[in-house]
């Protein structure tokens, strides 16, 4: 990301930090904001939780589900159903 911006990580970082976040938490809130969009798309319906976070470059299925939890309130598998009821 820092090299795509033209900066380097160091001063990225030392941005972000302001924000108190960091590159790698910024990489992670895009990847779990995806995961989310993936879990709303009907047209996504056909893949697993799981296949849709190793998808994202998650390995670790309870660190995406805490990390999950803790950024939208909820459980993969309720966002997943929530999206599923008319």
């Amino acid at each position: 990301m820092a090299e795509a911006a033209g900066v380097s990580v160091r001063y990225a970082n030392g941005l972000l930090a302001k924000e108190r976040s960091s590159i790698m938490r910024l990489a992670l809130s895009m990847r779990l904001q995806r995961c989310r969009q993936a879990l709303e798309d009907s047209r996504q319906n056909h893949r697993t939780v799981s296949e849709i976070a190793r998808g994202w470059g998650f390995s670790d299925m309870t660190h995406f589900g805490r990390s999950f939890r803790a950024m939208f309130g909820m459980l993969p598998r309720d966002v997943r159903k929530s999206a599923r009821q008319p």
